[in-house]
């Protein structure tokens, strides 16, 4: 089925967790906010996905992590992050993903996080996050395979794309035929 975030929407968030079969479409213009309050959050994560099949997030809405809301100091070359604070997203071993045309903003931490999935289709994000704050990769995929990233706009204060074999997820394998 389809959740529907309708045009002209905005709605403050806590964690979400997609299931399979499930597309979250926010039409153009909807925005959903992610909550500053860190008692609204689930693993540090605003929208989670894990072992689901035929996935998708798609739509010209938004989805703005409201990253500012986790700055401790600001600094004119670098700002301090809080000791806490949200992935925008992680999807953990799930098969057929498709993330298309979203606008995803201001996370806090990683935006996109791609760990262990299988048949994933990334095509038209708009990654904007803001460039003095550590550790904001726009796509890290963790072993995963069959992937594909195309015509995205990434503006990260980490890697805009990332691929990555890290030991917590060796049990996936490496990442494999990504383009």
């Amino acid at each position: 089925g389809t959740v529907l975030v309708p045009a002209g929407s905005t709605f403050l968030t806590g964690s979400l967790k997609l299931k399979s079969n499930v597309n979250l479409h926010l039409e153009t213009g909807a925005e959903l906010l992610a909550s500053p309050n860190p008692d609204d959050y689930e693993e540090k994560t605003l929208i989670k996905a894990l072992d689901a099949e035929r996935i998708s997030l798609t739509g010209r809405g938004t989805i703005d992590g409201q990253g500012r809301k986790f700055i401790a100091e600001l600094d004119e070359d670098h700002h301090q992050p809080k000791d806490w604070r949200p992935r925008m997203m992680i999807l953990e071993h799930c098969r057929n993903v498709r993330l298309q045309d979203l606008t995803l903003r201001d996370s806090a931490f990683w935006t996109v996080h791609l760990a262990g999935c299988t048949y994933v289709a990334v095509d038209g994000l708009s990654i904007i996050t803001d460039r003095k704050m550590p550790n904001r990769d726009g796509i890290a995929v963790d072993c995963s395979t069959t992937a594909r990233i195309s015509d995205c706009h990434i503006e990260a204060g980490a890697d805009c794309i990332v691929l990555k074999t890290p030991e917590r997820y060796a049990e996936f394998g490496t990442c494999a035929n990504v383009n």
